[in-house]
């Protein structure tokens, strides 16, 4: 009786995780099998990796602003990746983006997410977002894109970015004022 107890919850549970990883980009079901690495441990640290690349070569495939919103709108296996900072995130960012940060990246806040998923990053530093891709790609990620023009061509082709507290936000934080430049839509936020 126990032992038959056992076997349905087994089969029940089984059931419920691939239903769970047909709905859920950040269950990782069958996809962590086919990435190189089993396990977080055995990836090498992000920072000494991306240090080592040449910019020149790592090639991230871009969407543009319009495609990616109409991504939004349909796709659910759909995961933006925000590699900025939290008080840069805090000021605005995409509706539904995660933040996993840059400086202090860890491999722990994306090792769940099935590796067929779609992987959007978003910042406003094309350096950041071609390291983090490429750290991706080499976990065995399918699918890692960036947007084309950053932050600043989304917020420039009209789309809304919020707050850390959901609200619509038309501020951006950027780096320098050679970036300030480009925007048309919406307010630099500096230091």
């Amino acid at each position: 009786m126990i032992l038959r107890n056992i076997l349905y919850l087994l089969v029940f549970v089984n059931c419920s995780l691939q239903i769970k990883a047909q709905v859920d980009p950040f269950y990782g079901g069958g996809a962590l099998a086919e990435s190189p690495f089993t396990s977080p441990v055995e990836l090498p640290d992000f920072k000494p990796y991306v240090q080592g690349l040449d910019l020149n070569k790592v090639k991230i495939t871009t969407v543009e602003p319009y495609d990616l919103k109409s991504l939004i709108d349909t796709r659910n296996r759909l995961f933006i990746i925000d590699t900025r900072e939290q008080n840069e995130f805090d000021i605005s960012h995409i509706k539904g983006s995660k933040r996993v940060g840059y400086n202090n990246f860890s491999v722990e806040k994306v090792w769940m997410l099935d590796r067929n998923t779609t992987i959007i990053l978003s910042s406003t530093d094309e350096t950041r977002v071609k390291h983090v891709g490429a750290y991706l790609k080499m976990m065995g990620f399918v699918d890692v894109r960036t947007i084309s023009g950053n932050l600043i061509a989304w917020l420039n082709a009209g789309y809304t970015l919020v707050d850390k507290d959901g609200r619509i936000s038309i501020n951006i934080f950027l780096k320098n004022r050679d970036d300030a430049k480009k925007l048309k839509r919406g307010k630099a936020i500096f230091n």
